[in-house]
């Protein structure tokens, strides 16, 4: 992720499932995060990035590509 300027944050709050913050936790807790705060803020900053796109090519029979 490309690191910005500090920008002011404004607090937030709301429930989540058990199982998500766990999931939080363990960002934290392996060392991938600082916080479930930094951890959730770069959840949603990739979720509301602009989509890539990508071209795959592929050999073989056109039968079952569903």
């Amino acid at each position: 992720m490309k690191l910005s300027k500090p920008q002011e944050k404004t607090r937030v709050s709301f429930f989540l499932d058990k199982g998500l913050v766990s999931s939080l936790n363990s960002l934290v807790n392996t060392g991938e995060a600082n916080s479930r705060s930094s951890a959730l803020e770069s959840v949603l900053r990739k979720h509301f990035s602009p989509q890539k796109k990508a071209v795959i090519l592929a050999g073989g029979e056109s039968s079952n590509l569903y």
